[in-house]
């Protein structure tokens, strides 16, 4: 997730070029869990995990030749530049991961969750569903 403004460095292992890096804030995510009816009941830096495993990697690296068999291979020939940019940006303070535990919103309105999580969806819908009765009424759905 992105940490603080400033430019990223492709080619990384999520993407290859900025046009199809789509990395946001927490706040972005929260806000769309929110919106799906979710709350985070817990977040948490891997930051300072990624730059010893980092560090890691670099000790082994510099101890000899690759394992024959990791991700390199699924990377390709850029696989180094991509670990090298990853690094870097995390290093900088630009991105790091992020793990978000979401649980639903249990809702006080005697709705079961399933009706108030269609109706959230509902009201996200209105504008592009225009009446079609899929998108405007409420049905219950089992919850086991």
């Amino acid at each position: 997730m992105r940490l603080a403004a400033g430019d990223l460095h492709y080619p990384v292992p999520r993407s290859s070029s900025a046009e199809v890096s789509f990395v946001a804030d927490a706040e972005s995510y929260r806000r769309l869990l929110v919106a799906a009816g979710f709350k985070v009941v817990k977040q948490r830096s891997r930051r300072d995990f990624a730059l010893e495993v980092f560090a890691q990697m670099k000790a082994r690296g510099a101890a000899g030749a690759p394992v024959p068999l990791g991700l390199h291979i699924v990377m390709g020939a850029s696989a180094g530049q991509k670990v090298k940019n990853m690094m870097g940006d995390i290093t900088a303070g630009l991105i790091a991961q992020i793990s978000m535990t979401p649980e639903p919103e249990i809702p006080d309105s005697g709705h079961s969750l399933a009706q108030t999580r269609f109706r959230k969806r509902e009201s996200a819908l209105d504008g592009w569903a225009n009446g079609h009765d899929a998108c405007t009424q409420a049905v219950e759905f089992p919850i086991g």
